[in-house]
C-alpha cells in the first residue's frame, strides 16, 4: 500500500513538472514564409492585356530608361506600348502623356505640347502632363508657359520630376543658386538609383556651367556609382577632362558614349537649347559652357 502511494506521489510530481515545462519552454519557431512575390508590370499586362494604364506605364519605362541609357531601341519598344494602349484607350490621359513624352523625347515639340495639352483637357490633375508640357514649351521658346507648367505639376506632385524642371526653369532666369537648391531636392526625395544619378548629373552640370571642375567631377562620378548605365554623366566626365587639358583622357571617354549614345549629349540625353538659342556655342579657350547650350528638359517624367 505504501509502495502504491509512493509510486502516484511520483506520477504526480511528473505531470506537475511536465506541466511547467510545457508553459515556461520557448514555442517552436515556426518555419520562415518566403515573402509574398510582386507581380512585375510585363506579368501583370500578360494577366490583363486591357489595362490602357499598365501599357502607358510600360511606355514610360522604355523612354525613361532611353533617355538614361541612350538606348534608342528603347523608343521603338515604347511606341508598341503606346500603339497598345492607344487601341484600348486613346483619349485617356496617361496614354494621352506617355505619347507627348515620346514626341519630346524625339523633339517632335509642337506635337509634345498639342498632346500634353490633350491629356491636361482630359485630367486637370495630371501632374505629368504637365511636366511634358513644361518641356515641350521650353523647347518652342515660350518660357513663360513652360514656368506656369512648371508652377501646376509642383502644385500637383512635387518631387523628382517637378524639382528637376523647377531647376531647369530657374536656371534659364540666371538664378544658379535656386537652381541648385531644387536639385539639391530632388536628390533627396528620389530614392530609384536612376533617379538619383539624374540629379547627381545635373548637379554636376551646374557646377560646370560655373567653372567648378572639382566639383562637377565629383557629381558625375558619384552619378556613375550611383547607377553606372547613365551615359549623360560618362559624356560629363569627358567634358571635364577636356576643359581640364587632359585630351586624350577626354577623347578615351567620349569614345565609351558614343558607343552606347551615337548622337551627341546635347541632342539625345542631356538637355538641349530651347529652340530661340543659337545652334552652335562659340569656340576657343576662354569658351566654357552654358546652360542653354548643353542642357535640356528630358526629365524624369512621372
Amino acid at each position: 500500500m505504501r509502495a502504491l502511494a509512493l509510486f502516484a506521489g511520483l506520477a504526480l510530481v511528473g505531470a506537475v513538472l511536465i506541466t511547467l515545462v510545457s508553459f515556461t519552454s520557448a514555442p517552436t519557431p515556426a518555419p520562415a514564409a518566403d515573402p509574398p512575390r510582386r507581380e512585375t508590370l510585363q506579368e501583370r499586362l500578360r494577366r490583363l492585356p486591357g489595362d490602357h494604364r499598365g501599357w502607358a506605364e510600360l511606355a514610360t519605362r522604355h523612354i525613361d530608361q532611353a533617355r538614361l541609357t541612350g538606348d534608342p531601341s528603347a523608343y521603338t519598344k515604347a511606341e508598341g506600348a503606346l500603339a497598345t494602349a492607344a487601341k484600348i484607350a486613346p483619349k485617356d490621359d496617361a496614354v494621352l502623356t506617355g505619347q507627348a513624352a515620346l514626341a519630346a523625347a524625339r523633339h517632335e515639340f509642337a506635337r509634345a505640347a498639342e498632346l500634353a495639352e490633350s491629356a491636361i483637357d482630359a485630367n486637370p490633375y495630371a501632374a505629368a502632363a504637365y511636366g511634358v508640357l513644361a518641356d515641350a514649351r521650353t523647347q518652342l521658346g515660350d518660357l513663360r508657359a513652360a514656368q506656369q507648367a512648371v508652377d501646376a505639376m509642383m502644385a500637383l506632385r512635387p518631387g523628382v520630376a517637378a524639382f528637376t524642371r523647377a531647376s531647369y526653369a530657374a536656371e534659364l532666369r540666371g538664378d544658379v543658386e535656386t537652381a541648385r537648391t531644387y536639385l539639391d531636392y530632388a536628390h533627396e526625395d528620389a530614392w530609384l538609383p536612376a533617379d538619383r544619378a539624374y540629379a547627381r548629373y545635373y548637379q554636376g552640370e551646374l557646377a560646370l556651367h560655373e567653372g567648378d571642375l572639382e566639383t562637377a567631377a565629383r557629381h558625375y562620378a558619384d552619378a556613375l556609382n550611383t547607377y553606372p548605365a547613365h551615359i549623360p554623366a560618362r559624356a560629363g566626365q569627358a567634358k571635364v577632362a577636356a576643359l581640364d587639358g587632359r585630351l586624350s583622357e577626354a577623347l578615351s571617354l567620349y569614345d565609351q558614349v558614343v558607343q552606347r549614345l551615337p548622337l551627341p549629349p546635347s541632342t539625345s540625353s542631356s538637355r538641349a537649347r530651347p529652340a530661340s538659342k543659337p545652334a552652335s556655342p562659340p569656340t576657343g579657350p576662354s569658351w566654357k559652357p552654358s546652360a542653354s547650350s548643353t542642357r535640356r528638359p528630358e526629365c524624369a517624367t512621372t
